[in-house]
């Protein structure tokens, strides 16, 4: 099993308030870890359960709250999960999807090892994908999507321990739970410039290679106010011990034509004229969380492999690459900040021959593409 590469986001904007609801606590959300510095948590979770422990991480208690039809209670501005708890510290951990649990696609799913019991702590909680060996090859694991796209994962976590109490008033403590998004889509487009009607989906081989992290839910508190150490404070906290290689493919793959013919060209020895229409191969991949490493061997790679002449047509530093991609506003990220705040990819990779020639980048969210060039040509 898969354990998610994801680490749990920092919480912050703690504060008192008067509420309607009982006393005790109210978690609130928000998804602006992004770039488009934009809250997105309305418009695409659908379902987030909320995991809360007592000051030394034993399980207290959890609640689902769901979109169903045409009742959306994640979509209301004001929405939050409330428990009623008596006086004391408390911390929670926070797992967001795009749909409820149930409604998951189960080839493409993650499964969930959630604390349920009081003998449950706070390292409890972890997440595995179905993953299967791979013939021919010891140290790697195929991650089996079925021919489906993975869950849409968010994570996120208290930045402190969270202070209940009452002082004879009535009144109930807010925490606003900032998530972090886990899973990439990442799209792969394949053209040849030298033979641009000689191409197909089904003469390549398109995947992504990583070693996968295990995540640590929690860091050490530093002083006594509960406060969590942070590799970025009121960020997140980043350490993590990797385990084995992984394999992401293809949940999709299809071709497409120019509906414009190319320029004529004229054959130098027939003389002959001829007109071809340029193709492209299409690949959709989602994967889990990416990591930068200082040492490039260590980062997720993207292989295109040619069945044709049987060996690599490419072979791409994935997270490099990503980071080169940023744009002047966003030189201030360091570089897993940035790749933790991208979650959609698109890589047009051009060959020459069976060789890549250059790759051109582009983000989601973002209006220009980088050109990388291959030096090696």
């Amino acid at each position: 099993m898969l354990c998610t590469a994801g680490v749990l986001t920092a919480c912050s904007e703690m504060k008192e308030e008067l509420p309607a609801c009982p006393q005790g606590l109210n978690v609130h959300f928000k998804y602006n870890y992004n770039l488009d510095r934009a809250d997105m948590f309305r418009d695409q979770v659908g379902s987030v359960t909320v995991y809360l422990f007592d000051e030394e991480g034993h399980y207290v208690d959890q609640k689902t709250v769901s979109n169903e039809g045409d009742y959306k209670p994640l979509s209301d501005p004001n929405f939050s999960i409330h428990f009623d708890v008596k006086p004391g510290r408390y911390q929670y951990e926070a797992v967001a999807f795009q749909r409820r649990p149930e409604e998951s696609q189960a080839a493409a799913r993650y499964h969930v090892t959630a604390p349920s019991q009081p003998t449950d702590d706070i390292h409890t909680l972890a997440f595995a994908l179905d993953e299967n060996p791979i013939p021919g090859v010891e140290d790697t694991m195929r991650v089996d999507n079925g021919g489906l796209p993975l869950d849409t994962l968010w994570i996120g976590r208290s930045e402190k321990l969270i202070e209940v109490g009452y002082n004879k008033v009535p009144k109930a403590i807010s925490d606003t739970c900032s998530l972090m998004r886990d899973t990439k889509q990442i799209t792969v487009a394949l053209r040849n410039l030298d033979e641009p009607n000689d191409m197909d989906c089904s003469n390549y081989r398109v995947s992504i290679t990583t070693r996968q992290a295990q995540p640590q839910w929690f860091a050490e508190r530093s002083n006594d106010d509960g406060q969590y150490n942070a590799a970025f404070p009121g960020v997140w906290n980043d350490q993590v011990s990797e385990g084995g290689l992984v394999r992401f493919t293809p949940y999709a793959a299809w071709n497409t034509e120019d509906k414009k013919a190319a320029p004529a060209r004229r054959d130098a020895e027939s003389g002959e004229t001829t007109t071809t229409v340029g193709r492209m191969a299409h690949y959709s991949l989602m994967t889990s969380r990416l990591l930068w490493h200082t040492q490039g061997r260590d980062d997720a790679q993207l292989d295109i492999y040619s069945r044709k002449s049987g060996h690599y047509s490419a072979r791409l530093n994935l997270a490099d690459m990503l980071y080169r991609s940023r744009a002047a506003s966003d030189m201030g990220y360091v570089p897993q900040i940035f790749m933790d705040r991208c979650h959609d990819y698109h890589f047009t990779i051009f060959l020459k021959g069976d060789n890549w020639s250059y790759v051109s980048v582009e983000i989601g969210v973002l209006s220009w593409t980088y050109h990388i060039q291959n030096e090696d040509l």
